[in-house]
């Protein structure tokens, strides 16, 4: 489908009222091609990027292109993984919070059986939008893929789908919880301890009687 990347453009300002902002700067976007992409994908194929870097190098955040959704942020459920659309067999949302931090994030359930969270999105979209742009795409890839009926490739794409998955860092299987996940309650429980805990002021003059 040639006209691909202009009908995720044309869903996308659909669902936001405007269309994604082109990145120009050159060496932002050969960075986030070389190490987000691990130089798979080429930057025609950009439709929307999110660079979430400390230094806005594009050395983090995530690339969405005509083929993949490509993610690489410490700060998202699952912190790195590369999903070609035609590989996602279908998405779900879960929600869910704990200590009232907000850890909902998409599942993106993959033909291989691994499982990919996204709770990080493009600018301007929220979750529920971000999923419908995701499946979007993946109804494209249906079509495509049902144009391209009876044609050979199989056992390529079969190749492909298991070196995409050996680069994700954090997959879980079906209904399994992912590492991130544990990260995420270990560090709110640490946050809750602290609150509850008494003042270093308080623990100071005890701690000095039993040097006693």
């Amino acid at each position: 489908m040639d006209n691909i990347k202009e009908l995720i453009i044309e869903k996308y300002h659909q669902i936001t009222g405007f269309e994604p902002i082109v990145e120009d700067y050159e060496p932002r976007i050969k960075k986030m091609l070389s190490t987000i992409c691990k130089g798979r994908y080429s930057k025609e194929q950009i439709v929307d990027s999110n660079d979430t870097s400390i230094f806005g190098n594009g050395a983090s955040g995530m690339v969405f292109t005509t083929e993949v959704l490509c993610v690489k942020d410490a700060g998202n459920s699952t912190s790195q993984f590369i999903a070609r659309f035609k590989d996602i067999k279908y998405c779900s949302m879960d929600e869910d919070s704990i200590f009232g931090v907000d850890i909902s994030a998409i599942k993106l359930h993959m033909r291989s059986g691994a499982v990919y969270r996204l709770s990080t999105t493009l600018d301007g979209l929220d979750l529920a939008q971000m999923q419908e742009l995701i499946e979007h795409a993946m109804h494209l890839h249906d079509l495509d893929g049902e144009a391209e009926d009876g044609q050979s490739g199989d056992s390529a794409s079969d190749d492909d789908v298991d070196d995409l998955d050996s680069d994700s860092s954090d997959q879980e299987d079906e209904d399994g919880t992912p590492e991130a996940i544990s990260v995420v309650s270990s560090f709110v429980k640490q946050v809750f301890t602290s609150l509850t805990n008494p003042a270093d002021g308080d623990d100071a003059p005890e701690q000095d009687m039993e040097g006693k």
